[in-house]
C-alpha cells in the first residue's frame, strides 16, 4: 500500500512539473523586427519580460501560474503594438502600461492573448522563432502578390470598353 501511495504521488510530481517544463524558456514576440521583445519563463515560477527598440529599453519580472493551457501573469507590463491598439478603447494604451494579471493562452509553440488564437500579437517559443518569422515573410509575399493580381485583374475589367463598329 506504501509503494502504491509513493507511486501515486511520483506520477502527480512528475506530471505537475512537466507541465511547467514544456513553458519553460524564452518566447518572443516578432512583431516588429527591429525590437528585441521576450519573456522569459523560470523554473522557480518566475518570468523576465524584455523590449528594446532605439533608445527605448524596458524591463520587469513577475510571477507566473499554469492552469490547463493558460499562463496566468501578476505584474505585467504591456509592450506590444498590437495588443496596445486593442485595448486602447479600455482606456489602457501607454506603452509600458502596468495591467496586473495577464493570460496567455498556450498553442503549441505559441503564447496569445485570445483562447483560439486568432490574435497576432503573440509569443513564439526561442526555437521556433526563425521558422515562423519564414512563415510569416512567404504568407506575405503571396498576399502581396494576390492584391497585385487582383488590382491588375479589375483594371483590365473596368477600363471602358470600345465599341465595335460593323
Amino acid at each position: 500500500m506504501k509503494l502504491k501511495i509513493t507511486a501515486l504521488f511520483g506520477i502527480i510530481i512528475f506530471g505537475l512539473t512537466s507541465c511547467q517544463k514544456e513553458v519553460l524558456g524564452k518566447y518572443y514576440n516578432i512583431e516588429d523586427d527591429k525590437a528585441i521583445h521576450y519573456i522569459d519563463f523560470k523554473a522557480d515560477g518566475t518570468f523576465f519580460h524584455y523590449y528594446k527598440k532605439d533608445s527605448i529599453e524596458r524591463s520587469h519580472s513577475g510571477t507566473w501560474t499554469r492552469e490547463d493551457n493558460k499562463i496566468h501573469i501578476l505584474n505585467w507590463e504591456e509592450y506590444s503594438k498590437e495588443y496596445l491598439e486593442i485595448i486602447s478603447g479600455m482606456g489602457k494604451a501607454e506603452f509600458g502600461r502596468t495591467l496586473g494579471n495577464q493570460i496567455f493562452w498556450i498553442h503549441g509553440a505559441r503564447l496569445d492573448i485570445t483562447p483560439d488564437g486568432s490574435n497576432n500579437a503573440d509569443y513564439i517559443k526561442e526555437e521556433d522563432v526563425e521558422e515562423v518569422r519564414a512563415e510569416r515573410k512567404k504568407i506575405e509575399a503571396e498576399r502581396k502578390a494576390y492584391i497585385k493580381d487582383k488590382d491588375t485583374f479589375i483594371i483590365l475589367i473596368t477600363r471602358p470598353l470600345k465599341r465595335l463598329e460593323s
